[in-house]
């Protein structure tokens, strides 16, 4: 579902694609909100059986690690799998 919205590198794996700074994923994360907001129906077809990653809980955490993004544009990113 991440992947399909163009997510999906910015959230998990961000030194993939040069992310280096949260201003840096602002751009990218503006429009997979945009993507999942224009069409859930679309989006919701990749949830899962057991219910674990939801559209709802991808749409959640994405907006809530752009306004985090947003509002601390210099800090640095790195990701922790």
């Amino acid at each position: 579902m991440a992947r399909e919205a163009g997510i999906y590198e910015v959230l998990w794996c961000p030194e993939k694609i040069g992310i280096e700074r949260a201003s840096d994923m602002i751009p990218y994360l503006e429009k997979g909100v945009e993507a999942l907001k224009s069409d859930p129906e679309r989006f919701k077809e990749f949830n899962p059986e057991n219910g674990w990653g939801s559209y709802e809980g991808l749409l959640w955490f994405a907006i809530d690690t752009l306004v985090t993004c947003m509002g601390y544009p210099n800090a640095s990113v790195s990701a922790h799998r």
